[in-house]
């Protein structure tokens, strides 16, 4: 894991959907960011990108910095809450470690952070609520935030059913219990729906999957080298040792386990959740292996909190004592300002939300948001920007009047062998090119 010294670059797309949203700006056809969007969109993530917008106009990026590191801070905090409820303290404080440090790809300046602290204190609530410790009621008004947070309030919903369906197969839920926690649930999928967008709220994360997955990073199956889905693997299989050892399986558990381990595998997004399902999991094994009589031990004790102490320090901090600017060197980012207001732009989809953000006034032609974008739509960007026969012929149909792009693009190279278009950046192995009047 390397230190945060690099804001994530959806962060400058989210804050200037939130500046639309907070200047009572709406979103439709045509998109009033992009010029390519065949369809309107939906704002799913409105209440933290108005919340990060409003902390920027405020504080500016050390705020929004902190406000990320209050974050994680809070992931931790509710993942220690689940394991203490699952085991000593120390062997609480180990798991929700191991989880934090599993979910570290989702720590970014963006929505899926608050989304990954809800869906951790949620499924900390429905475990407390199947061993019978009260109505999780809470969970109701805080599903209404999670929907107008990040789509994973969905995944929220899911959870809950399949930790009531667990406690029913273990035994452990009477059926007039488990139809009270089932009204509970149904009382939290109503309130997701009840956000300003309405069912959207609901089919939007559905949407957004299906034009993602298999063509984003993040969307892809992890590697065999990521980390964080071997930190799950590992955890998952010390889990099933240990019932082996002892005989602690039960259906829940087992259908959490294999749940926590499918999501690690089939999706990079997905490994932060897979390690906060297997946390409390974690934290009954560690309590199983003894691990309370070490942890009695100061040294032991300064170990933990020392490590937890490292992780805010080493890797939240940096950032937000020494926040960085944008992704663009000054001389490129000075070229894109210095051209023409309103000019139709191509731009490396990496920079595009800085482009937005920063340059409100020209208009790319794509961004990020690739649900907005009809398969063929997005293929012809594509070919366009890796230089594919007829990439002149694209610029003049949609009136491109400058290029942003990596010097090493193959487009690069082809509008270096061109008199209409001209250089007017180069720094950092990024060019700004523009059509000669």
């Amino acid at each position: 894991m390397r230190l945060h010294t690099v804001p994530d670059p959806d962060l400058w797309l989210h804050l200037r959907i939130g500046q639309v949203l907070a200047r009572g700006g709406t979103f439709g056809l045509p998109d009033p960011l992009v010029s390519l969007a065949d369809r309107a969109y939906s704002p799913t993530q409105w209440l933290a990108e108005l919340l990060g917008y409003r902390v920027w106009e405020v504080a500016g990026l050390p705020g929004v910095e902190v406000l990320r590191d209050l974050g994680v801070l809070a992931l931790g905090a509710c993942l220690l809450f689940g394991t203490r409820s699952r085991a000593a303290a120390q062997p609480a404080a180990i798991a929700a470690m191991v989880a934090l440090f599993g979910s570290a790809a989702g720590w970014g300046e963006r929505p899926q952070l608050l989304g990954l602290v809800l869906f951790a204190g949620v499924y900390a609530a429905w475990l407390r609520a199947v061993d019978g410790r009260g109505l999780p009621l809470w969970v109701v008004p805080s599903t209404w935030v999670w929907a107008g947070v990040h789509g994973t309030w969905v995944t929220g919903i899911g959870l809950g059913l399949l930790v009531i369906l667990g406690g029913v197969l273990d035994g452990r839920l009477a059926y007039r219990r488990a139809i009270s926690l089932g009204g509970v649930l149904v009382a939290a999928l109503l309130a997701g729906l009840m956000t300003p967008l309405g069912t959207a709220a609901l089919t939007e994360p559905f949407r957004v999957s299906a034009a993602l997955t298999g063509h984003v990073n993040e969307w892809q199956r992890p590697s065999a080298g990521n980390l964080l889905m071997w930190a799950v693997l590992l955890g998952a299989i010390l889990i099933a040792f240990e019932w082996f050892r002892h005989g602690q399986w039960s259906p829940s558990r087992v259908l959490l386990l294999l749940t926590a381990v499918v999501n690690a595998l089939f999706m990079v997004r997905l490994i932060a959740l897979g390690a906060i399902m297997l946390a409390p999991l974690l934290a009954e094994a560690l309590d199983g292996q003894g691990a309370t009589r070490l942890a009695v031990r100061r040294r032991t004790q300064l170990w933990v909190w020392g490590m937890a102490a490292a992780v805010f320090l080493g890797i939240c901090l940096p950032k937000a004592l020494t926040p960085s600017q944008g992704p663009l060197p000054p001389s490129v980012d000075q070229a894109v300002a210095s051209a023409a207001p309103g000019s139709t732009i191509a731009v490396d989809l990496r920079v595009s939300g800085w482009v937005l953000w920063r340059f409100p006034g020209q208009r790319p032609l794509r961004d990020l948001r690739s649900e907005l974008y009809a398969p063929a739509t997005a293929a012809a960007y594509d070919r366009f920007m890796s230089g594919s026969t007829g990439w002149d012929s694209y610029a003049t149909v949609h009136a491109v009047r400058g290029i942003l792009v990596r010097d090493a693009s193959p487009l690069a190279r082809l509008l270096a062998g061109r008199r209409d278009w001209q250089s007017t950046a180069h720094e950092q192995h990024w060019q700004f090119w523009v059509r000669s009047p």
